[in-house]
């Protein structure tokens, strides 16, 4: 019997923790975050390998972002070294949540795995950040391309990404 509990408990453990990371994850808000997310690094990745120079970069991203996150990726842009630059491969969002949200916009907690490369190899970081995202309503003519609606008539962006 007590090879069942030995055997049971950790068991039990990784079945609760399992869990409670699903029942921790806002899906709407972790929609939205991730479709943001995974835009802002295709814009950034294109800028920072020459895809893209700095106007086309910095339109694409006002579409997704707002300031001040808006105006530190720009500054960071404009002081960019071509030795700088780590890639990102993946990014997977293990949990959001909405800590807070009026008409104006939501705050989101989530923790997030980056799969990167630099020069010396591949590496996978985990992080938990804070999110302030911005809500407003689609101008008349739609939404603009790029930007991120979660399907809904609201534009979202980002206006801040704090690590915890």
């Amino acid at each position: 019997m007590k090879r069942l509990y030995s055997i049971s408990l950790p068991l039990v453990g990784i079945l609760f923790f399992s869990f409670t990371a699903v029942l921790l994850t806002d899906t709407g808000a972790r929609l939205v975050l991730d479709e943001l997310l995974s835009a802002r690094v295709a814009v950034l990745e294109r800028a920072y390998q020459g895809q893209a120079d700095y106007e086309t970069t910095e339109t694409l991203l006002s579409r997704l972002e707002a300031d001040p996150l808006l105006s530190q990726d720009l500054e960071a842009l404009k002081a960019w070294n071509e030795t700088e630059y780590d890639r990102v491969w993946d990014m997977q969002i293990q949990w959001c949540r909405r800590l807070s949200e009026n008409d104006l916009g939501m705050v989101l907690q989530a923790r997030i795995r980056w799969d990167m490369a630099d020069l010396e190899g591949e590496y996978t970081i985990w992080e938990e950040y804070l999110f302030q995202v911005e809500k407003r309503a689609l101008p008349q003519e739609g939404p603009l391309p790029g930007a991120v609606t979660g399907g809904k008539e609201i534009w979202y962006r980002l206006t801040e990404m704090k690590v915890l």
